[in-house]
């Protein structure tokens, strides 16, 4: 059934990869790398750095000193959530949501909260934060989760 969808939607529309069931917590999953680099996964929060392919999208993850996934996220534009948010969208475009909620997490961006659990991330200026989001803003990454727990909601 999904190969029919996808071959139905290349005639112009392209096949939407599936979002991962990873949920904050979890244990790194097989075939995901350390990078070395520690991501900002939160404001003034860091965490080790992996990386991850699924579903032939590109995942970056934050994993505590236990080893288990705080943070994931991506900035493609293949995947969209159950909403129908997708990175590049537009601020407007989110707003129409039901049940979204914009929150700022001083230093590292607007979060808009879905009830789906994952969350869509502005990042507006140097600050990340310098302004509030506009209509014409677009999706910079969509993201599950944080070690502080700014937004992170269980939610599937």
């Amino acid at each position: 059934m999904r190969r029919l969808l996808c071959v139905a939607a290349a005639a112009g529309f392209g096949c939407a990869a599936k979002l991962p069931a990873l949920s904050p917590g979890s244990a790194v999953p097989e075939g995901a790398r350390k990078t070395g680099v520690a991501i900002l996964v939160s404001p003034a929060q860091f965490q080790e750095g992996w990386a991850w392919r699924f579903d032939g999208v590109d995942y970056s993850l934050g994993v505590d000193d236990r080893g288990a996934v705080r943070f994931l996220s991506t900035r493609s534009t293949k995947v969209m959530t159950k909403e129908g948010v997708h990175v590049g969208q537009s601020f407007s475009d989110v707003q129409r949501v039901e049940g979204m909620r914009v929150v700022a997490w001083p230093g590292w961006g607007y979060v808009v909260e879905l009830p789906s659990g994952w969350n869509a991330a502005f990042f507006l200026g140097s600050s990340m934060t310098e302004r509030e989001p506009v209509a014409e803003d677009a999706v910079a990454q969509l993201f599950r989760g944080t070690a502080a727990g700014y937004g992170a909601r269980a939610k599937d």
